[in-house]
This record gives structure tokens, sequence and C-alpha cells, in this order.
């Protein structure tokens, strides 16, 4: 833990053990969360005051619990926004080029050169439509304009004219996004409005020619909706870094399916990024301890009481 303030006590978990994270919660100021989720009974910790998450997804922490028991919690807002948008580009043009067919075939020897023509699409000249254009969205519309797509964005909140002339986006509603976009890329956390928000009803008004691209969180699509629609070409297909289960199952429908490209949850996943990472999150603590402000984009519970819990009751 290079990155943590000197003379700061860093205790790694080495389990998901439950009584082996009960031990490291008793004696713990602080939680910096990965992968592992938070339950409501971490928050009776009895010096806990703050959590931060290493990344920016917040599902797994149980908010209420914070809420109630006066800890603050906070995530690491956009810091994964460039490895995201990368993968998400890396993901938009393996399935239309099928780059999985591609791979597979010329490793069996053969040379499927001349099909392709009829089978590969361009990004140039397509509709890309951003369900959230926060920090990993707006990162995803640069890169797309850069290939000559077209962007259409719904955000819950519209963005004020200047700001849409300056990222070069048209706002539309969901269901007109849904309509009208080549290429359908979800960048929502997964909240209880936004679980199952792409289903079948969403699915039917799509092009037949388009594609789902989701690098966000599994349930904001209806697993089972999206499959029957790819095995029966209501859409051409499919993007995934992120799946209702996690680790997918070894029997998943998805498996079965030669039009869907998949990668395991490894979006912001990239060395390069890590130390970025645990700087802004190590950033995060610091101020904490110091009483100093965080950056309102980071901020998912306030913290108003948890600065009373002190060491020597």
């Amino acid at each position: 833990m290079r990155y943590a303030p000197q003379h700061w006590t860093i205790n790694m978990a080495s389990s998901y053990e439950e009584t082996h994270q009960r031990t490291l919660i008793a004696e713990a100021d602080m939680i910096l969360a990965g992968w592992a989720p938070v339950p409501a009974w971490m928050f009776k910790g009895r010096y806990l005051r703050f959590v931060q998450k290493f990344g920016a997804g917040y599902d797994k922490i149980d908010l209420q619990a914070a809420r109630d028991n006066g800890v603050g919690v906070a995530i690491a807002s956009g810091m994964n926004a460039d490895p995201v948008a990368e993968l998400v580009v890396f993901l938009i043009l393996a399935v239309y080029r099928r780059f999985r067919y591609l791979d597979e075939t010329i490793r069996a020897g053969q040379w499927v050169k001349s099909e392709m023509r009829a089978k590969a699409r361009s990004l140039s000249g397509k509709t890309v439509g951003i369900v959230g254009l926060g920090a990993i969205g707006r990162a995803v519309s640069g890169r797309v304009q850069a290939f000559d797509a077209k962007v259409i964005y719904h955000n819950r909140v519209r963005l004020g004219e200047q700001e849409e002339t300056r990222l070069n986006v048209i706002y539309c509603t969901l269901d007109e996004l849904i309509e009208k976009a080549d290429i359908l890329s979800l960048h929502l956390p997964l909240t209880p409005r936004t679980r199952g928000l792409i289903c079948a009803e969403k699915i039917a008004r799509m092009k037949s020619d388009a594609i789902i691209i989701n690098t966000a969180r599994g349930e904001l699509i209806v697993e089972d909706d999206l499959v029957e629609a790819l095995r029966s070409g209501r859409i051409m297909g499919a993007g995934l870094d992120v799946f209702g289960t996690e680790p997918i199952g070894v029997n998943d429908a998805l498996l079965e399916l030669d039009n869907v490209v998949l990668t395991p949850h490894i979006g912001g996943a990239v060395l390069d990024n890590v130390g970025n990472m645990a700087v802004h999150c190590f950033d995060n603590m610091t101020r904490f301890v110091r009483g100093e402000p965080l950056s309102a984009s980071d901020v998912i519970v306030e913290w108003e009481d948890a600065l009373n819990k002190t060491r020597h009751p």
C-alpha cells in the first residue's frame, strides 16, 4: 500500500469469510472497499466512520445502514472513465467486425476474408445512444466521435444547451434513443429505478441491426430477454462486460451465442490506472480525517455524525 499516508495502519483482507472480516472491522476507522460487499453488519463497527469505494459502483454497499450509523460513504467518481471507455470501443468494434469469429476461424486454419464484406460493419456514420452521460459516458462520447459516429444521449437531468454544444451531443427521451440508436451503450448505476431497465419491451423498439453494449451493471438488463433477442435475431449483437450473476455460470445461455462478445467485468482493470485510483481514494480518506470537503460527485452518504465516533469512549 505504497499510496497510503505514512503512519496509517493498513490491514488487508485475505478472505471473504465473515469471521475474518469481522476481526478487521472491529478496529477499523475506515474501509477501503473493492469487489467485496459492505453489508449492514459492517457499519456496526465501534470505530467505523467512513467507507471509500475503490471505484465508482456502490450497489454492494448498504447505504441505509451507513445513514443509520452515521458513516460516510464516498466513491472515486470518474477515475475509471478512460479504461472503461476504451473497453466500450473495443466491444463495439469486436461485435461489428466479428472479432470472436475471426479469431476462432483463423486459429482453426480457415481463411474467411471473402465472406466478411457481407458480415462486418463500420462504426463510422453510426448513431451511438449513450444512456447516462456521466464521466464514463462522456469519455465514450469523445472516443466514438473520433470514429465519425453521431452521439445521442439520455440523462435523468438534461444537460444545458451550451454543454450539449460543447460535447456535440443531442438529447433524446429514453424511448427516442432506443428507437434511433445503432449502438446502445449503458452507463448507469444500479438502483431500484434502473434495475431491469432494458427489457423485452425496450428491446422490441430497437433497430433489428442494433447492438447493445453494457459495461455498467448486468442487472440493468433483463438477461433472459436479451438472450431471446440475440437468439432470435431481433437485434444483431451485444458486447457485455457485466452480468446478473458474476462470475457467469459455465452453462449460461449467453455462452451459446455467436453474436456476443463477453469479458469478465474488467472495464476499469488496467495496471496503468491502479496508482491513479489509489491516490484518489486515499486523498478522499485523508480529507475526511482532516474534516475537509470532498468533491460533490464522490459523496454518496454525508457524514455529519461520523466524526463523533472516537477511539476513546
